[in-house]
């Protein structure tokens, strides 16, 4: 009898300890379980971290506005860049004007008196357009070609030397006679065409008889 005590108090032992265990173990699983589920829930909340990251990534700094920003800044960048070469280009046109105007200035016409007058009539008088340092042997040949006037000189050296106008030459009337040039009065020590001419100079080409003391 109490051998089958003890061994109902054994088996009994035995299912507590058993029935123990098993709660252990549930229990372990349970536990288990709830990690598994926190450190999914982890997962989870790590991955909606990383989502709302990426999400923000996009939104805020994303590639999309990323590129945007690159497209308008680039476009921004063109913008001025094209501003600025619309400057430069406006520059390099005001500096081409700029430099038409100097060559317009420096070629630009001005007016001379010129008069071509023998002993006996006066030839030619009139205003003459003429460029600035131009000389007065190529002045004298312009009006005699525009005006059909009759001219013959010869060179020596580049230097003219004028013989006859209007049909009327050197020496024609005596050995003292022949052509003088006078500008503004007064007869230059150089030749025609060494004498470069200026604005509102008054040239006179007169016949001499008696090698130009006549027209002093």
């Amino acid at each position: 009898m109490k051998l089958k005590i003890s061994l109902i108090f054994i088996l009994l032992l035995v299912l507590i300890l058993s029935s123990c265990k098993d709660k252990n173990i549930t229990n372990k699983i349970n536990k288990i379980m709830e990690l598994s589920k926190e450190s999914s829930q982890e997962v989870s909340s790590n991955t909606i971290s990383s989502n709302t990251t990426i999400s923000n990534t996009t939104i805020d700094s994303g590639n999309n506005v990323y590129i945007s920003s690159n497209l308008s800044s680039n476009k921004n960048y063109i913008s001025s860049n094209t501003a600025s070469s619309n400057i430069q280009s406006s520059n390099i046109s005001s500096s081409i004007i700029s430099s038409e105007e100097v060559s317009s200035k420096v070629e630009e016409k001005m007016d001379a008196n010129f008069l071509i007058k023998t002993h006996l009539k006066t030839v030619f008088e009139g205003n003459v357009d003429i460029t600035d340092e131009v000389s007065v042997f190529a002045v004298l040949e312009k009006v005699c070609k525009d005006n059909n006037i009759q001219l013959s000189y010869s060179k020596s050296f580049g230097l003219a030397y004028i013989r006859s106008i209007d049909n009327l030459a050197e020496k024609s009337v005596n050995t003292e006679s022949g052509w003088i040039y006078k500008v503004n009065g007064v007869k230059p020590s150089v030749g025609c065409s060494s004498y470069k001419l200026k604005s509102t100079d008054k040239v006179e080409w007169l016949y001499t008889l008696n090698y130009g003391k006549d027209v002093e």
